[in-house]
């Protein structure tokens, strides 16, 4: 899953200082692995993990972990205190 994102990130966003990184563009995948489909920006692709998380995270029991969810939790924390 890629909760992870977020935290990777916002640190190396801390660390270097450098957010240009989040206009770079980068392969995305099909879903299921298979050929590129485009590239599309950093910042685009954590939106697009956000999105995907945010909307699989359920309170019936389905969806993501705990584990998975207390990482998007805080790495979305981590990402908005980044001064981004």
């Amino acid at each position: 899953m890629p909760a992870w994102i977020f935290t990777v990130l916002s640190e190396l966003i801390k660390e270097t200082g450098d957010i240009s990184l989040l206009d770079r563009e980068k392969p995305r995948m099909q879903k299921g692995g298979g050929k590129t489909v485009r590239l599309d920006m950093v910042l685009t692709h954590c939106l697009r993990a956000r999105d995907y998380l945010a909307g699989d995270i359920g309170s019936d029991g389905t969806g993501e972990s705990v584990l998975v969810s207390q990482i998007f939790a805080k790495g979305l924390n981590d990402f908005g205190s980044s001064s981004v």
